[in-house]
């Protein structure tokens, strides 16, 4: 069975882009469970909050199964991703962020992030329709911290191969900078620095509404 949006959904993930002297503050209070490359933290109930950094061409993300949760960091090989690790027909709703471009290198294991990021989203479409996707651009690196507890997606992603000092997304703009696709979910909410960022004002940003939830208005 596919999990669908619905026209009034009481579930979702807040994805909140911060600041680093927040991002470090509620690291400080959480004190989150570290994850890292090439891994996930498998769902249990121990476990409330997780962390991972420095996700550029890798595709990070979480697993939202309700109870409990996978946040997780994958290298950009193919060969890294084991669908195994996920019950993506339990999931509530996911989040995917990461996949920055770059050219591949020669030799055996060459990085591809965004037939990487593909395979995943794909692999977790098929079951589930509330899939939020955060597509880096070339210039971007994101850290991301979940806390279950007010299911929210924390963000700091950076602007780091600007040369022109640090640039953070604090703004949409700077959002839009830092990722070349954005799709969030409709069951999820998108804000920066606890901030919404409203769907009237960026449909852009977000899924448009299911074929079902447009019948209901007919």
């Amino acid at each position: 069975m596919k999990i669908q949006n619905t026209a009034s959904p009481s579930f979702g993930t807040k994805i909140n882009f911060i600041k680093s002297s927040k991002f470090i503050d509620i690291y400080s209070a959480l004190k989150p469970r570290p994850i890292g490359y090439s891994a996930g933290v498998k769902p249990d109930l121990m476990t409330k909050s997780a962390f991972t950094n420095d996700i550029i061409t890798c595709t990070g993300g979480i697993v939202n199964y309700g109870e409990n949760f996978t946040l997780f960091h994958i290298l950009h090989y193919l060969g890294e991703f084991v669908p195994e690790q996920f019950i993506s027909s339990k999931a509530i709703n996911i989040v995917l962020i990461g996949a920055a471009e770059k050219k591949p290198k020669s030799g055996k294991f060459q990085s591809q992030p965004s037939k990487l990021f593909e395979v995943v989203t794909e692999y977790f479409s098929e079951h589930n329709d509330n899939v939020s996707t955060l597509k880096h651009s070339d210039l971007a690196k994101s850290h991301i911290m979940y806390a279950q507890k007010t299911d929210t997606l924390f963000v700091y992603t950076d602007l780091w191969r600007l040369l022109k000092g640090i640039n953070i997304v604090d703004n949409v703009n700077m959002l839009k900078e830092a990722f070349t696709e954005i799709s969030i979910a409709r069951c999820d909410d998108l804000l920066i620095d606890g901030v919404e960022v409203k769907r009237s004002d960026y449909p852009e940003l977000f899924k448009p509404p299911a074929i079902s939830e447009l019948v209901a208005f007919v």
